[in-house]
């Protein structure tokens, strides 16, 4: 954010979403994982990549991470 306001302070709130998304479709070393995939279970679709059909494994790997928080959360 520091870089984005350097001339103009006024308008910082405008820009936290974009730097939250960034943060959060990073992979972060502690986990080796974006916290987006951890807490949604699949990665963002992107407006670059919704044209393109998600694999069919991607979306049962989905199941999968559900039943990981609920076996988690017991």
């Amino acid at each position: 954010l520091v870089m984005l306001l350097a001339n103009d302070q006024s308008n910082w709130d405008t820009f936290v979403p974009y730097v939250l998304f960034a943060y959060r479709t990073s992979v972060q070393e502690s986990v080796q994982d974006t916290p987006y995939f951890l807490m949604y279970g699949h990665d963002p679709v992107l407006p670059s990549t919704a044209w393109m059909p998600r694999p069919y494994k991607e979306l049962l790997a989905r199941n999968e991470w559900i039943q990981c928080l609920q076996s988690a959360s017991k």
